[in-house]
This record gives C-alpha cells, sequence and structure tokens, in this order.
C-alpha cells in the first residue's frame, strides 16, 4: 500500500522523486529480505539508465554530465548495499513476488500520471477549456 500511495503521490508532484533513493534504507530497515530484492532492482535501473545517457535524447535531460558522478555513487552503492544484504540473508530472489507487487502497485499509482496526455489526445480534447 506504500508503494501504490507513492506512486500516487509522485502523480500528483514530481518533486518527492528524490525521496525514491531514501525509500530502499526504510524498507531494508523494516526487513532486509525485500530491501535486498529492492537495492538490486534500483542497482539496476541505475546502471542501466548510465548506460543510455548520451544515446538518447530523453535521459540527457535528467542526467547532466556535472550530476553524473552522483548518479554513478548512488549505483555503487545500491550494488553494494544488494551484495552486503545477499551475503547476510544468504539468498536471492527469495522475495521476488513480494517486490514485484510493490513495483505493480507502484507502476498502478504512477500511471494516473498519464492520464492528462490520454486525455488531451482524446477527440475533442479535454483540455480546450
Amino acid at each position: 500500500m506504500a508503494s501504490l500511495a507513492y506512486g500516487l503521490s509522485l502523480g500528483d508532484s514530481l518533486s518527492l522523486l528524490a525521496a525514491a533513493l531514501g525509500l530502499p534504507f526504510f524498507v531494508a530497515m523494516a526487513d532486509r529480505k525485500i530491501g535486498r530484492e529492492i537495492f538490486f532492482w534500483f542497482g539496476t535501473f541505475l546502471w542501466y539508465a548510465l548506460e543510455l545517457n548520451g544515446k538518447s535524447n530523453w535521459l540527457d535531460e535528467y542526467i547532466y554530465s556535472s550530476t553524473r558522478i552522483y548518479v554513478i555513487g548512488a549505483a555503487v552503492v545500491f550494488t553494494l548495499l544488494w551484495i552486503v544484504f545477499s551475503f547476510q540473508t544468504r539468498r536471492f530472489f527469495s522475495e521476488w513476488k513480494a517486490a514485484s507487487i510493490c513495483a505493480a502497485l507502484f507502476l498502478l499509482g504512477i500511471s494516473a500520471y498519464f492520464l492528462l496526455p490520454i486525455f488531451s489526445m482524446m477527440e475533442p480534447p479535454m483540455n480546450w477549456g
């Protein structure tokens, strides 16, 4: 439910996007197994975003050359914490169902962000008035 609420809050305002980097730490304090999975997916996403940086136009707006070092640092921290938690719990992907449900609820919540473009593509457009 927290993932759904966070997705809905991002749909309202993207100013809470900065809190996304701190959420896996709070999850890991409550449950290391789910925290391990979330650290893995966050690290994978950041490494993938760094790989795409410079190859696609839409990502260049978000990762500037001056802030690239911070994204690399965050990716390294998430990857190292995933490795540490994997050794501590001696497992990997044991909580993939719970992590997948959290991701699905987050995507459901953030999908409300895409309602305005969809409504604007309607005939007649909703935003004429």
